[in-house]
Protein backbone atom coordinates (compact mmCIF):
# COMPACT_ATOMS: atom_id res chain seq x y z
CA UNK A 1 0.00 0.00 0.00
CA UNK A 2 2.87 2.38 1.11
CA UNK A 3 4.63 1.80 -2.70
CA UNK A 4 1.07 1.95 -4.43
CA UNK A 5 0.77 5.37 -2.64
CA UNK A 6 4.15 6.65 -3.19
CA UNK A 7 3.71 5.81 -6.82
CA UNK A 8 0.38 8.04 -6.95
CA UNK A 9 2.51 11.16 -6.30
CA UNK A 10 4.60 10.70 -9.20
CA UNK A 11 2.68 12.26 -11.62
CA UNK A 12 5.47 13.55 -14.23
CA UNK A 13 6.61 9.86 -14.62
CA UNK A 14 5.84 7.75 -18.32
CA UNK A 15 4.70 4.09 -17.69
CA UNK A 16 8.11 2.54 -17.89
CA UNK A 17 9.63 5.03 -15.52
CA UNK A 18 6.77 3.53 -12.68
CA UNK A 19 7.28 0.38 -13.07
CA UNK A 20 11.36 0.59 -12.54
CA UNK A 21 10.24 3.13 -9.49
CA UNK A 22 8.65 0.29 -8.36
CA UNK A 23 11.13 -2.38 -8.97
CA UNK A 24 13.76 -0.03 -7.29
CA UNK A 25 11.29 -0.04 -4.13
CA UNK A 26 11.24 -3.69 -4.40
CA UNK A 27 14.69 -4.04 -4.53
CA UNK A 28 15.34 -1.94 -1.75
CA UNK A 29 13.15 -3.84 0.25
CA UNK A 30 14.49 -7.03 -0.97
CA UNK A 31 17.94 -5.97 0.09
CA UNK A 32 17.06 -4.29 3.42
CA UNK A 33 14.59 -7.27 4.82
CA UNK A 34 16.91 -9.78 3.50
CA UNK A 35 20.70 -8.81 4.27
CA UNK A 36 20.85 -8.85 7.42
CA UNK A 37 20.05 -13.04 6.94
CA UNK A 38 23.38 -12.93 5.12
CA UNK A 39 25.50 -10.29 7.18
CA UNK A 40 24.00 -11.65 10.83
CA UNK A 41 23.13 -15.61 10.50
CA UNK A 42 25.84 -16.31 8.04
CA UNK A 43 23.00 -17.20 5.38
CA UNK A 44 25.05 -18.15 1.65
CA UNK A 45 26.15 -15.41 -0.47
CA UNK A 46 23.85 -17.48 -3.22
CA UNK A 47 20.87 -17.62 -1.22
CA UNK A 48 20.84 -13.93 -0.51
CA UNK A 49 20.97 -13.25 -3.66
CA UNK A 50 18.75 -14.91 -4.88
CA UNK A 51 16.48 -14.13 -2.31
CA UNK A 52 17.01 -10.40 -3.20
CA UNK A 53 16.56 -11.32 -7.44
CA UNK A 54 13.00 -12.96 -6.59
CA UNK A 55 12.29 -10.19 -4.77
CA UNK A 56 13.10 -7.86 -7.46
CA UNK A 57 11.00 -10.05 -10.20
CA UNK A 58 8.48 -9.54 -8.04
CA UNK A 59 8.14 -6.31 -7.65
CA UNK A 60 8.69 -5.57 -11.16
CA UNK A 61 5.88 -8.11 -12.17
CA UNK A 62 3.67 -5.76 -9.61
CA UNK A 63 5.23 -2.46 -11.13
CA UNK A 64 3.26 -3.61 -14.87
CA UNK A 65 -0.18 -3.42 -12.82
CA UNK A 66 0.11 -0.94 -10.63
CA UNK A 67 2.59 1.81 -13.14
CA UNK A 68 -0.74 0.83 -15.74
CA UNK A 69 -3.35 0.95 -12.58
CA UNK A 70 -1.58 4.87 -11.57
CA UNK A 71 -1.75 5.96 -15.50
CA UNK A 72 -5.67 5.08 -15.47
CA UNK A 73 -6.04 6.99 -12.45
CA UNK A 74 -3.85 10.05 -13.22
CA UNK A 75 -4.77 9.86 -16.92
Amino acid sequence: MLVLLLLCKTSNLDYWARVCYVALAGLTIGFVSHFPYWNWFGFSTAYTLVIIVDSLIAWFLAGLVLAKFVEGKSG
